[in-house]
């Protein structure tokens, strides 16, 4: 049996040998389809809805469609959105498992409406807390420096010197 995992998202480098070691050393195939002229072009870095003018020809949504038809495994939702989610699990009926590119996934899927048996073959999870710790040695980083330009401010005020840039 092989698995086959899609990129249901734009992204900025092809994920395909990333994903491939990291499902090297399991017992199973697995088939990894980045197929990215499917896909809307990213506006900016991190962009998982893509462009918004983007339209498949007959052609390439054909392809789409086939290559939805053998998904076991999404990586993204397309277009980022509910109405994205509802066309994956209509078009997928392998699908087992749904990976979020970003946090707000559960919002979307309880936007999407989807019946509940498609939720019970279908595990959903998203991307929530992935910067959580870059985000916190941020925020410590803002009050550290907070407090040293404080500490810099009254030391000028003391000496009756002016605040100025540090």
């Amino acid at each position: 049996m092989t698995l086959t995992v899609t990129v249901c998202a734009p992204l900025s480098m092809d994920p395909r040998p990333t994903l491939a070691r990291m499902v090297a050393d399991l017992d199973v195939d697995v088939e990894i389809c980045y197929r990215q002229e499917l896909l809307p072009r990213q506006r900016f870095s991190a962009d998982h809805v893509g462009d918004p003018e983007f339209v498949r020809g007959p052609a390439d949504d054909a392809q789409w469609h086939e290559l939805l038809a053998h998904t076991d495994v999404a990586l993204g939702i397309p277009g980022d959105s509910a109405a994205g989610f509802r066309e994956l699990v209509a078009m997928a009926p392998h699908l087992r498992w749904v990976q979020g590119t970003a946090a707000g996934t559960g919002e979307q899927v309880t936007a999407s409406g989807v019946d509940a048996a498609v939720l019970d073959r279908v595990v959903v999870t998203s991307a929530a807390g992935v910067h959580a710790t870059p985000l916190a040695e941020f925020a410590v980083f803002g009050l550290l420096a907070g407090e040293h330009i404080a500490d810099e401010a009254g030391q000028q005020a003391v000496h009756g010197l002016e605040m100025g840039p540090t």
